[in-house]
């Protein structure tokens, strides 16, 4: 369905599939429906619908963050409620309702990015907060007592909303993007990077976090002034260093694009994948 999400849970041999106002889990054996996530969306009153927007799970897949809001024009969207749910036991695909928060009114939430993450606190009793990035900053907020805390603001904030947000593993390296501008943050320096004037690039479409590299990727459409295909490595430690996987001037505008890392133990081999629309042609390259 066009505009869904997907959320893989390794730990159940499931996946889970936003429809609009509804999440459903499926087997990821026998690709049925075997159960559901019981979310109920505030009703519109204006023209655009109240669907959920955005989910993610904490790394133990104990917790799942759900977004619901609008979806808005130049890829903005407007959030409404925060859903915060627990599943049951490792094996269950009960998930119970902890918390839900109404964030439509709370002035620091205006133009959040859609990715975000759980925070992995070693000393922390148990998962309570959540990493997010907007256009002048990132903060976290910690839905059980809503104080917010702001980690870094931007010298110079991004010219829109975000779509792309990585971090390393140790969540103390950053990417934030708009398909405009990108940053890069590491808080062990205290050191920002312009990415777009580093790289000379724009049209950000896509960006990824390589844990087993300690490196990030970034797709764009525009190196130098001009259309194509280019994709850019770079280590977490130090933008500088880094190098042009793909670097293909043909002048074509690429939409629906998604970087993903395939790996095979048995076979013992990673891939790097990339797929991307080719704009006003019927065209999908993978």
């Amino acid at each position: 369905m066009e505009g869904s999400k997907g959320l893989e849970l390794k730990s159940i041999g499931a996946f889970l599939i936003t429809k609009m106002d509804r999440i459903s889990i499926y087997s990821s054996d026998s690709f049925q429906e075997i159960n559901e996530v019981p979310i109920i969306v505030v009703p519109s009153t204006t023209r655009e619908q109240n669907e959920i927007i955005c989910m993610q799970k904490s790394d133990d897949e104990k917790y799942l963050a759900v977004i619901a809001g609008k979806n808005l024009v130049m890829n903005e969207q407007k959030h409404n409620q925060l859903f915060i749910f627990i599943k049951g036991d490792k094996k269950s695909t009960e998930f119970k309702q902890h918390t839900k928060l109404s964030v439509s009114s709370m002035s620091f939430f205006d133009n959040v990015c859609t990715v975000f993450y759980f925070k992995n606190d070693p000393m922390a009793k148990k998962i309570n907060t959540i990493i997010f990035s907007k256009k002048d900053s990132i903060f976290e907020m910690n839905f059980d007592t809503k104080k917010t805390n702001t980690l870094y603001k931007f010298k110079t904030p991004l010219l829109s909303q975000p779509e792309f947000f990585c971090m390393n593993d140790k969540q103390n390296v950053f990417i934030v993007a708009s398909p405009d501008d990108g940053l890069y943050y590491t808080s062990k320096k205290r050191s920002e990077v312009d990415l777009d004037d580093t790289f000379n690039i724009g049209c950000i479409k896509s960006a990824l976090y390589d844990n087993k590299d300690s490196s990030f990727y970034i797709l764009c459409n525009k190196f130098e002034g001009e259309y194509g295909i280019f994709l850019i490595l770079f280590s977490q430690d130090n933008p500088n260093n880094h190098q042009f996987l793909v670097k293909c001037k043909n002048r074509l505008e690429i939409g629906d694009a998604n970087i993903s890392i395939l790996t095979n133990k048995e076979a013992g081999y990673r891939e790097l994948v990339i797929g991307y629309k080719v704009i006003h042609v019927n065209i999908y390259c993978v």
